[in-house]
């Protein structure tokens, strides 16, 4: 689901003028269906498209998608021993895990005991390539925030994201638009184009406590993988 900037024609002076000057690039990369998407998706910067393309027939495998679940599972029993990725889930930061594609990283000591990672494997500080897979707990969400001078794309990969965008980074911001992504789709961001959001996964969460400190009482979320270009990363309006 996407809303965005309309470019029919308005009238002036008895006659038909085109508001295409008015036109926004496309929220959502993707095959045209009418006149107006084709020329919003003709304004995506070739930089993304790039991006876009790599990326296209990426997907989870159906055993990868179950893993995640099991290891974002509850506890069924109290004392009983929980899956790594909910070992994994930061307090301080609790939307979503972040998982770094290449390089190290704050919880790699638990992926090591787990013998999915050599400890001696790359030096803490080398961020190798800026590719990152976001795993959203369901019902988990965002507070507003900038990607800055980033340029990159969202792509779905597992369950459904909602992402709200915004003009601006204030609260009282005017509303671009509203995404819903599943897996496949795709949205981009750069400096002067979307780069303000809003991150929310609506999966069921079972009724379980969502905010700081807490995680939902599933195991089902969302997931996206973000490929960028070299940026300047995130600010946040709490």
């Amino acid at each position: 689901m996407r809303r965005t900037p309309s470019t029919s024609p308005r009238k002036k002076n008895g006659s038909c003028v085109s508001r295409g000057a008015e036109a926004a690039p496309s929220l959502v990369i993707g095959q045209a269906t009418s006149f107006d998407e084709y020329a919003r998706q003709l304004m995506i910067p070739p930089a993304v498209m790039d991006l876009a393309r790599k990326a296209e027939n990426l997907r989870l495998s159906a055993w990868e998608i179950e893993a995640m679940r099991k290891h974002l599972a509850p506890a069924t029993a109290p004392g009983e021993k929980v899956g790594l990725l909910r070992q994994m889930h930061d307090p301080s930061h609790p939307p979503y895990i972040r998982v770094a594609c290449t390089g190290r990283g704050d919880y790699d000591h638990l992926a090591a005991k787990h013998g999915h990672l050599h400890p001696d494997d790359h030096p803490k500080g080398d961020i190798g390539s800026p590719v990152v897979l976001e795993i959203w707990p369901a019902q988990h969400y965002s507070p507003i925030h900038s990607h800055g001078h980033t340029t990159g794309i969202v792509f779905c990969l597992a369950g459904q994201l909602d992402v709200m965008i915004y003009e601006h980074l204030d609260w009282d911001a005017r509303k671009l638009g509203l995404i819903t992504l599943t897996p496949g789709q795709c949205a981009w961001l750069s400096r002067d184009n979307y780069a303000v959001h809003r991150v929310y996964c609506p999966m069921d969460g079972a009724g379980g406590p969502t905010g700081p400190g807490y995680m939902n009482a599933s195991g089902d979320f969302g997931a996206r993988g973000c490929p960028v270009l070299p940026g300047t990363g995130c600010l946040t309006r709490r």
